[in-house]
């Protein structure tokens, strides 16, 4: 099985690598512009004593077959019943900057403490998921990974 895939990644790389055009196309402008630092500002009211969030990643990376990608996470101190509201309101203003970006919405959906977003950029597509993970007393992550095609 594990050698089937091997040579499945290799004849799929290939025949992308041969067809004479370039396998990638240049990020879209959203990712390239998304500032996870202006969502969270804009979401988060931070209780009196708490420390300030802490965003981590937000690298962009093209890999093989075309997708290009960007991850980053924000760790912040929130209390259990106003993470569902802090996280639609991120999801709102990720989507406020997809369109400031000149990006048209195709797509969104939720879930437990989870949101995405689909997207199109002329001949660019692309996916935002935004999701929420509680950690021990008021510690909470929000983890939001873009990727585009």
């Amino acid at each position: 099985m594990r050698r089937s895939l091997v040579v499945f990644g290799i004849m799929t790389a290939s025949i992308a690598g041969g067809c004479g055009e370039p396998t990638t196309k240049p990020p879209s402008r959203f990712i390239k512009a998304f500032s996870p630092q202006e969502a969270i500002k804009r979401s988060y009211v931070q209780a009196e004593g708490k420390k300030p969030p802490t965003v981590s990643g937000g690298d962009t990376s093209s890999g093989g077959l075309g997708i290009t990608h960007r991850s980053m996470s924000v760790d912040l101190s929130l209390n259990e019943p106003a993470a569902s509201e802090f996280l639609s309101r991120v999801k709102n203003e990720t989507a406020d900057q997809l369109r400031k970006n000149g990006a048209r919405s195709t797509g969104e959906g939720s879930g437990n403490d989870e949101y995405y977003l689909e997207y199109s950029d002329g001949a660019i597509a692309g996916m935002v998921e935004i999701w929420g993970i509680r950690g021990a007393d008021d510690n909470y992550r929000v983890i939001i990974i873009i990727a585009e095609r």
